[in-house]
């Protein structure tokens, strides 16, 4: 699975950049571009992390990680 591409899909969803989605949350920018293009392992950040973005985009911890069912939201 590629977890990087469901926070990168999740933004194309809720249509939300990667500059909205770090003012939204504590997030820096650096580390959501770096995770949305892979360079990051979504399975090492931190907890605390995982929930802030999960908050930005209005969506659960578990949509980041869920490949399937964010595919399904594309649908």
């Amino acid at each position: 699975m590629k977890y990087e591409n469901n926070l990168k899909t999740l933004c194309k969803i809720k249509g939300i950049t990667a500059n909205e989605l770090a003012e939204k949350t504590k997030v820096s920018v650096a580390t959501i571009q770096s995770l949305s293009s892979g360079r990051m392992n979504i399975n090492k950040v931190q907890v605390g992390t995982l929930v802030d973005l999960a908050k930005g985009l209005d969506c659960k911890v578990s949509d980041l990680l869920a490949d399937k069912k964010v595919k399904k939201q594309l649908q």
